[in-house]
């Protein structure tokens, strides 16, 4: 199933297209992020699906059923840093939020626990790192229990420990059979916890896949290396190499076509009387694809 589907939705601000025609899936149980340069839409799309913005036009539907007010107290959201009151202790502040939700507060202690502040939770928000105000918002976020989870740059301004226990707390809730999108700048965080992308640019969808999809199409690149001064010759002589670089001392890296490997590459160097003692695969990245998605639709 999926649980958000967009048909042709628009967003104009005078002459501007934050938003145009995008035509959006999400399924059900993935990790999804939006990804994109500033200004591409990311946020003006996540607005207009949360109710926050409305469309120029084009629409919209969760869960196949519509996009009224009753169907999405099935979101939880983050659209920007939550506010809350700095002297109050983040039960304090969630017994606020539960009560502008119209939720009851059972299930506090339970977020709280889940986000891992439970030990915290008679302390005043003020007191918190980063790290903990952004795993506060997401737990406000989780009160209504809620089938959706949707975070707008969740690790903006963390330092490196704050980064890593969101992502685990990303993982941890996904887990939980939840269905999280993410917009996000950091593309090597998106690769560790998302299970699909899509890639935004002024305002248009460009692209949609699966992040495990990102090295499939591209050509295999292999770093290699021999004592042998014959290496570069048999490189050149091999068919199945596209691109010869050198890179580092004695070494190169080599573009592969689709139907060879390192494996294959090692073999046939081998018949050749070449015997290598650095072979390493490089995998394409989600930023190497991203960025390559961009450069394609420029």
């Amino acid at each position: 199933m999926m649980v958000l589907e967009t048909k042709q939705l628009t967003k104009h601000y005078g002459k501007i297209k934050a938003a145009n025609e995008i035509n959006l899936q999400i399924p059900e149980g993935c990790v999804f992020a939006i990804l994109g340069p500033n200004g591409s839409g990311k946020s003006t799309t996540l607005g207009m699906v949360l109710g926050a913005t409305q469309p120029t036009s084009g629409e919209f539907t969760w869960f196949g059923q519509g996009n009224d007010h009753k169907i999405r107290r099935q979101i939880g959201a983050i659209l920007e840093r939550p506010i809350f009151y700095p002297s109050f202790t983040a039960t304090q502040n969630l017994k606020i939020t539960a009560r502008i939700k119209e939720v009851d507060n059972n299930r506090i202690n339970e977020v709280l626990k889940l986000v891992g502040l439970y030990e915290r939770r008679d302390s005043n928000f003020k007191t918190y790192s980063l790290g903990m105000k952004q795993r506060l918002a997401i737990a406000s976020a989780m009160l209504c229990d809620p089938k959706v989870l949707i975070l707008d740059e969740p690790t903006n301004g963390l330092d490196p420990q704050g980064i890593a226990e969101i992502r685990q707390l990303i993982l941890e809730i996904a887990e939980s059979g939840k269905t999280i999108v993410l917009a996000s700048h950091l593309l090597d965080e998106v690769q560790k916890v998302c299970s699909d992308f899509c890639v935004l640019r002024s305002g248009r969808l460009i692209y949609q896949g699966k992040v495990e999809d990102t090295g499939e199409t591209a050509s295999v690149e292999v770093e290699v290396k021999s004592p042998q001064k014959e290496l570069e010759l048999a490189l050149n002589e091999l068919a199945m190499v596209t691109e010869l670089r050198q890179e580092f001392d004695g070494g190169f890296k080599v573009v592969l076509n689709e139907d060879a490997n390192a494996h294959a590459l090692n073999a046939a160097l081998f018949d050749k009387g070449i015997t290598v003692d650095h072979l390493v695969t490089h995998r394409q990245t989600l930023e190497e694809k991203f960025l390559e998605i961009l450069k394609n639709e420029a």
